[in-house]
């Protein structure tokens, strides 16, 4: 999928309060960054920095996260 094609789904899948205008957005995307953070302090204490295969999908899950936010606030 391309950027723009997601950037077009985004758009249609709201659900956040609208009135809240970008803060919930920015807060959302802040909290997600925080947890890849987390994330990867603990892969590089508790693994010595050797992801498994959990690892790699929960990290792409939360860039996934920070993805959504990103396209939501440009948008």
């Amino acid at each position: 999928m391309k950027l723009i094609d997601y950037q077009e789904n985004i758009k249609n899948y709201n659900d956040y309060p609208l009135d809240l205008g970008p803060y919930y957005l920015i807060l959302g995307a802040q909290q997600s960054l925080g947890k890849l953070s987390e994330r990867l302090k603990d892969i590089l204490k508790d693994n010595e920095g050797i992801m498994n295969e959990k690892d790699k999908l929960n990290i792409s899950i939360a860039i996934g996260d920070i993805l959504y936010y990103l396209i939501s606030i440009s948008n």
